[in-house]
């Protein structure tokens, strides 16, 4: 904004400009330039806001701070700004002292960071002035080192303050430098619950020692090369390490969970989630990953029905999409002990399985390939009295999948022949070598009801409507069962 003030006694009034202009070359890069950001060097970064001006008795002005609260932000359009065509950046005309920063944002989230030192920022007598800059662009990331960097990085994410980013998602991409203990790290959720960047582990560590929560939410992208350790007590009803959600587009590749997983939630509806991703909305892929850690259980039925759906991988996928689960396994003990102390209510449904616990509602194909619950995956739901009473409900227990089915309201996880949900899922090359334990019974004997009790060694169950697809050949070695 070229701004600009007048002051006089008479109707003669001259105008004085306020802002110095740095005419902007960007140099390099691959896509169009989209958003620029200045901002003050140091800890007290902003300088748009209330400047006040002062006229002396000679007319000169007297430019001064009053209340600063944000940077200044330059929105290129969609399309953007081709690299290479100068932009003009305006800048109050005043003395920074500790120097200007210029961040640049390309079309595809790219960012890179220019100083300009204090020597070039002493603009106060360079009102209405252009200073020609040039700025390479060539975006790196910094490393995630320490807990430390793990909240400034969180924080830098959660903030939706781009300029806040660059040092850690320069080139797109994530880095962890290296293993790195932390206690309770902060979720890292991004722009409107989404997290758009890509993670690269470097086939490290991040060992959570008293975790509440998964370390993203909403994740659109790649995380690649990660191990996540420890321990998490989970005080809510959604539970797993990596992500709560992987949406259209979100790949997890390579990563393994070591850590222990407990939920001591008492809310009335159940609990559920995943070794690795409490549920894949929309589609996705998940490769090459391994849950090693064991899964701990207590869904409270005591003062309503409430369901439970758990796997080693993933707890539930619900999708428009295809979702491919490819080389995934399982070698830790999934344990649910649902708490009953009302006989007026009970487990409502139930999936658990050693990779995925419930698949519901799908309209693409839903593949797991290579998928294998090892030796150490035994699967247990029990407790004194699991009944299964509950119009339309299930309680199934399988070594890959626990239950795939449609799923509404009133009729819980079963379809209802007239629900067009949909249901297409494949197995191929899926094997089950642990011991599976469902301790659930019913005993009503109405078809009409469908109260069911299933347990299988690729599936507990796989209900479906007369557009329902399964493609699983029997090809598993069965536990005891």
């Amino acid at each position: 904004a070229a701004l600009m003030v007048a002051h006089g006694e008479s109707t003669d009034l001259k105008f004085q400009h306020l802002m110095a202009y740095y005419k902007l070359t960007i140099t390099g890069g691959e896509a169009n330039i989209k958003t620029i950001y200045v901002r003050q060097n140091g800890d007290q970064p902003n300088i748009a806001g209330s400047w006040n001006v002062v006229f002396n008795e000679q007319g000169e002005i007297k430019f001064t701070p009053q209340d600063l609260t944000t940077v200044i932000v330059y929105n290129c359009g969609d399309e953007g700004v081709e690299t290479g065509k100068p932009v003009l950046v305006a800048v109050p005309a005043y003395d920074f002292e500790n120097g200007l920063i210029l961040t640049v944002k390309d079309v595809d989230g790219k960012f890179q960071s220019d100083g300009i030192p204090a020597a070039s920022a002493q603009l106060a007598g360079k009102a209405g002035v252009i200073i020609n800059k040039s700025l390479t662009f060539n975006p790196q990331s910094g490393s995630i080192n320490s807990a430390d960097d793990w909240e400034a990085f969180a924080k830098a994410v959660n903030s939706g303050n781009d300029w806040d980013l660059y040092r850690w998602v320069g080139d797109g991409t994530v880095k962890i430098g290296q293993s790195f203990t932390i206690e309770n790290p902060t979720k890292v959720i991004g722009k409107n619950g989404k997290f758009m960047y890509n993670v690269d582990g470097g086939e490290n560590t991040i060992t959570v020692t008293n975790g509440t929560g998964p370390l993203f939410r909403g994740v659109r992208t790649e995380i690649k090369n990660l191990t996540i350790a420890g321990k998490f007590v989970i005080p809510n009803k959604e539970i797993s390490t990596f992500a709560d959600s992987l949406l259209i587009g979100g790949s997890i590749v390579g990563c393994t969970n070591k850590a222990t997983l407990t939920s001591t939630s008492t809310a009335v509806g159940g609990q559920y989630g995943g070794g690795i991703v409490r549920v894949i909305y929309g589609g996705g892929t998940i490769t090459d990953c391994k849950n090693e850690g064991a899964i701990t259980l207590t869904p409270d039925a005591s003062q309503g029905f409430a369901n439970c759906y758990v796997g080693g991988i993933v707890g539930q996928i619900c999708q428009t999409q295809q979702v491919v689960l490819t080389n995934c396994s399982n070698n830790a003990a999934i344990t649910v002990t649902p708490k009953i102390t009302n006989a007026s209510y009970n487990i409502t449904s139930a999936g658990i399985g050693g990779i995925a616990g419930w698949v519901r509602n799908t309209k693409g194909n839903v593949t797991f390939k290579n998928c294998d619950n090892l030796a150490n995956g035994d699967i247990t739901i029990s407790a004194e009295s699991i009944k299964v009473d509950a119009y339309n409900s299930a309680v199934c227990v399988g070594g890959i999948v626990g239950i795939a089915a449609g799923y509404n309201h009133q009729y819980h996880a079963l379809n209802k022949a007239d629900i067009e949900t949909g249901l297409d899922v494949t197995m191929e090359q899926c094997d089950n070598s642990g011991d599976i334990y469902n301790c659930a019974y019913s005993k009503v004997t109405s078809t009409v009801s469908n109260m069911k009790v299933y347990t299988g060694g690729l599936a507990g169950a796989l209900m479906g409507n007369k557009s329902a697809k399964i493609n699983a050949p029997l090809q598993a070695a069965l536990g005891d069962v």
